[in-house]
């Protein structure tokens, strides 16, 4: 968890940290691979939002 640029508390998944526990993904990827598809999905339509609000004059 983390405070954002307008002093929210905000968190992100465990997934994307070093403190989520190994799981068969993680087992199956021997290392090679942090991030599934899905998580990556997420973090690119969150970036693609925060883009879109930055352009319409969101927190700067």
């Amino acid at each position: 968890m983390y405070y954002d640029a307008r002093g929210q508390l905000v968190s992100v998944l465990t997934s994307w940290t070093s403190l989520h526990e190994l799981d068969s993904f993680m087992a199956a990827s021997a290392g090679r691979s942090w991030l599934r598809v899905d998580d990556l999905l997420r973090l690119s339509a969150l970036i693609a939002a925060l883009k879109v609000r930055d352009e319409e004059g969101g927190v700067k």
